[in-house]
């Protein structure tokens, strides 16, 4: 049984500290702060945190993990490894030195692809047909370690954003786990990674939720895809800015300007892209909750014919 000093702040990291927690000691959690968020102000404890106080694991939340007085707080812990999951600063090479064996970062895509902050948006928003987790090694560089395991996962068409997070969290707390014990009882050592391959994944803005309709009919199916469940892709219909999550889509030539509702109800609301059609399979009106287009259509109309924009 190893000791592990465990990074992380979100959800994708809270089944990889569950499992690190089973099989190991998981001697300190290293989370970010906690946060006010909403009107009222509340403080948001991460998940990582709320997880480890449920496990009975100490708790330390720096706001800066490179300063001397952290790194001396890591350090009395004696680690065998660091295990660090999105947890949200860059460490500095101190930090990388104090582990005895290694320290390890699980990341959500088949490095050397999709470096950087959000991995398995750009996937989805670039079309890739696979994505996986990798276990890499941390070093100073941007994700750019050398890669101990890696395993694929399918992307389909129907596919979210969200869809594909919750898949790999949870592959990503298996591997983990199998990596270590590899390490320990094969000696594996790590594969340097390609540059030649490098492509990067940088965090999401919210000024990509507009949804250009001069684009071809797959890239704003993807768009919206990889955009769900955040920030979500938007359209301005009558002056509204309505949310959409699911669609499908067909290539079709239909002789009107893109963004043109071409077709309404009872079940279906149709708008036009560059070379096709996408189909809305759900909205979400401001201050209102997601419906499916049917049950929206029960009660409400959207003008056939009408230019998403013209307002």
């Amino acid at each position: 049984m190893s000791r592990i000093v465990f990074m992380g702040t979100p959800d994708f990291a809270v089944p990889c500290l569950k499992a690190l927690h089973k099989d190991h000691d998981v001697v300190l959690t290293v989370t970010q702060k906690d946060k006010k968020t909403g009107r009222g102000q509340k403080w948001l404890e991460t998940p990582v945190k709320k997880t480890a106080q449920a496990l009975n694991c100490p708790v330390f939340q720096p706001d800066n993990v490179n300063t001397e007085e952290s790194i001396q707080t890591i350090q009395a812990y004696h680690p065998d490894f660091i295990v660090v999951v999105a947890y949200g600063q860059i460490l500095s090479q101190k930090i990388l030195n104090i582990p005895k064996i290694d320290i390890l970062n699980v990341h959500a895509s088949l490095l050397p692809k999709f470096r950087g902050a959000a991995p398995i948006q750009w996937s989805i928003i670039r079309g890739e047909k696979i994505s996986g987790v990798s276990i890499m090694r941390v070093v100073k560089a941007l994700d750019a370690g050398p890669v101990y395991a890696m395993r694929e996962v399918i992307i389909d068409e129907k596919m979210t954003a969200g869809m594909l997070h919750d898949c790999l969290m949870n592959l990503g707390s298996q591997m983990i786990t199998e990596t270590i014990r590899d390490i320990l009882e094969k000696d594996i050592k790590p594969n340097d990674q390609d540059e030649i391959l490098t492509t990067y994944a940088p965090m999401l803005q919210k000024s990509m939720s507009h949804i250009d309709w001069k684009q071809d009919v797959l890239h704003v199916h993807n768009l919206i895809r990889g955009l769900t469940p955040w920030p979500s892709a938007v359209f301005n219909y009558k002056g509204k800015m309505v949310k959409i999550s699911d669609t499908s889509y067909k290539i079709m030539a239909h002789g009107v300007e893109p963004g043109t509702i071409l077709e309404v109800g009872p079940s279906r609301l149709a708008i036009t892209c560059k070379d096709g059609v996408i189909y809305v399979k759900d909205v979400q009106f401001p201050g209102k909750k997601k419906m499916s287009i049917e049950a929206f259509l029960k009660g409400n109309q959207l003008e056939k014919g009408y230019k998403i924009g013209d307002d």
